[in-house]
């Protein structure tokens, strides 16, 4: 009998001594290593043998990462490299361990849960190796709590610690939205809707190191006294060319109620306007519209101020005519019909302010020395306060009546509407056009030739702000709950956010 010794590599796996040592063990994917033992084909694309080991291709998704040794049978493309931590993208690819709790791989991805204060936030691909958990989401910046949550800061420095963003504010930046995530995200040295501080919007106008700058709304269009505001328009007066409408969004003034004379303006609940004119030689006439112009009222004297409340426009006038009277309050129904007296009072000719609430009419003569209070359907007045007045001017909340003081200097004072004590809350730097009030402060135009401001004072009192100053020749003020609105001597209209 034949005796066959094969060379390394090769086997006589048929049995058949007649073909020798026939099968070459190195490449013989049927014999791969060992007679018998076959490649296995799970997942395989393409079987091969080298060198007695099975190297098959394999399917996508798959790799042929164990590649045991004979005589152990081939297990084919047996990881699923989109789902096994430990050949996560390739064979040689496990899930990192650093800071994790527990390895995953996921899409061919390292997407391992981590330890507290860990995150897996880079998730490289093959080949590269997987780094683990890799980043300390209680201090790292770029992934602060979680990853991807960076920390910014348009205005400032900042820095994660114990998980959240810390931003620092410069002096001309501020985290108006609370979301610390952003930081300082408005520079309010420049940003017209947070202009010095959060919130404070400029009305239109530029914001320049941190103050408002004011907005023309209208050019050369009303440069007489009285100006009143609703939620879309500026209502104003002028001596010649009569009550005009200046809208908010930019659009055209219109006149619509030209005329000579107006004075002093109104406005009720139905943006309604009302106004006074004089008529030669001595009659004080109630303007109504929009509509056609109407008169509710023509009474003999001199027109002085007018408010609106109720069914009732309310005005005061002066020089009537009767011995030992000087001064009226008087009142109309909006509707028309027959004007009424509410109170007479001495007075000069020089004007006599006016404001009315729900029950009472405020009223104070120009040069007399006392605030007066009359109920609106005619009873005794009586006198909230005593002592000069600058100018014949008034205004009140639901608690106070605000005026202005003669003195050295003269002052913005507040008098409760109850009655009580009299409140300085700001000396006047100069003269006084117009007054307002609501319920953050008063305002009021400043009218000294240097520098002519419009000011603001808190309602208890305090230091006064400047919000606009040289403005030229600041007349009428109104107020709504963002902006401040005047006129001035050229008729031009401006308005400003609040301070």
């Amino acid at each position: 009998d034949c005796t066959l010794s094969c060379l390394a590599g090769l086997a006589d796996c048929d049995g058949n001594p007649a073909n020798g040592c026939e099968t070459d063990l190195t490449y013989d994917v049927g014999n791969c290593g060992a007679c018998g033992r076959s490649c296995g084909s799970a997942n395989v694309a393409q079987l091969t043998c080298s060198a007695g080991v099975c190297t098959s291709g394999c399917s996508s998704g798959f790799g042929n990462c164990n590649r045991p040794a004979a005589p152990a049978p081939d297990d084919g493309c047996e990881a699923d490299l989109s789902n096994d931590a430990a050949h996560c993208g390739s064979c040689a690819r496990p899930c990192a361990t650093t800071n994790v709790s527990v390895a995953k791989c996921s899409g061919s991805i390292c997407t391992s849960t981590c330890a507290p204060g860990f995150g897996n936030c880079l998730q490289s691909w093959s080949p590269a190796a997987d780094d683990g958990c890799e980043t300390n989401t209680t201090t790292a910046t770029s992934h602060c709590g979680a990853c991807s949550i960076a920390c910014t800061n348009v205005g400032g420095p900042t820095q994660c610690t114990n998980s959240l963003c810390a931003p620092t504010c410069y002096s001309n930046a501020a985290d108006c939205d609370g979301n610390p995530i952003n930081g300082c995200e408005v520079i309010t040295s420049s940003d017209p809707n947070n202009c010095g501080r959060c919130g404070r919007g400029c009305c239109g106008g530029s914001c320049s190191s941190g103050a408002c700058q004011p907005a023309k709304l209208a050019s050369s269009i009303c440069a007489g006294p009285g100006v009143a505001v609703d939620a879309a328009y500026l209502y104003c007066v002028d001596y010649t060319r009569g009550v005009s409408r200046v809208p908010f969004d930019g659009g055209a003034a219109i006149t619509f109620a030209p005329g000579s004379g107006p004075q002093s303006l109104a406005l009720d609940a139905n943006s309604v306007a009302y106004w006074l004119t004089y008529s030669f030689p001595n009659t004080t006439n109630v303007m109504k519209a929009p509509g056609t112009p109407s008169v509710l009222a023509s009474v003999n004297g001199l027109p002085s101020d007018i408010a609106v409340g109720g069914t009732y426009a309310y005005w005061t006038q002066t020089d009537w005519p009767t011995p030992g009277i000087n001064g009226w309050l008087l009142r109309v129904p909006v509707s028309g019909g027959p004007n009424e007296v509410v109170a007479t009072f001495a007075a000069n000719s020089s004007g006599v302010g006016l404001a009315i609430d729900t029950n009472n009419a405020y009223w104070i003569v120009n040069g007399a020395t006392f605030l007066a209070k009359t109920p609106l359907d005619a009873g005794t007045s009586t006198t909230l306060a005593v002592g000069m007045n600058c100018q014949p001017l008034v205004a009140v909340d639901s608690t106070s009546a605000y005026w202005c003081l003669a003195g050295t200097p003269s002052t913005i004072v507040r008098t409760p509407l109850a009655g009580g004590a009299t409140t300085t809350l700001a000396p006047l730097a100069s003269g006084i056009g117009d007054l307002a009030v609501d319920s953050e402060g008063v305002y009021w135009t400043g009218t000294g030739v240097a520098s002519p401001t419009i000011m603001k004072v808190p309602l208890d009192g305090g230091s006064a702000v400047p919000l606009a100053v040289g403005v030229y020749q600041p007349q009428s003020i109104a107020v709504d709950s963002a902006c401040v609105y005047w006129n001035d001597g050229h008729g031009d209209v401006w308005r400003i956010g609040k301070r």
